[in-house]
């Protein structure tokens, strides 16, 4: 379903994949002040994983990945992650 030009939090994906096609863990980072991909739908997936951990850094889409503070809030938290898993 698209809203405005967004894809909206629906479960648009269950049509596609009735069943998760991930069912090992999984880690997704929703960026909270994400003005590219609304954060309702970056999260819209979680509901149907099994097995996720999600993180919502207070940084934006491009920022999360490269900017001050995505060592911090998202790399580090990722590397504790995957030594985890």
């Amino acid at each position: 379903r698209v809203v405005i030009g967004r894809l909206a939090a629906s479960p648009w994906h269950r049509s596609i994949f009735p069943n998760p096609p991930i069912s090992k863990p999984a880690y997704i980072a929703a960026p909270a002040n994400d003005r590219i991909v609304p954060p309702e739908s970056a999260l819209a997936i979680a509901r149907d994983l099994p097995d996720v951990t999600v993180i919502q850094p207070n940084l934006g889409h491009i920022v999360m990945m490269v900017g001050g503070g995505a060592q911090k809030t998202v790399w580090e938290p990722l590397v504790a992650w995957l030594r985890q898993a």
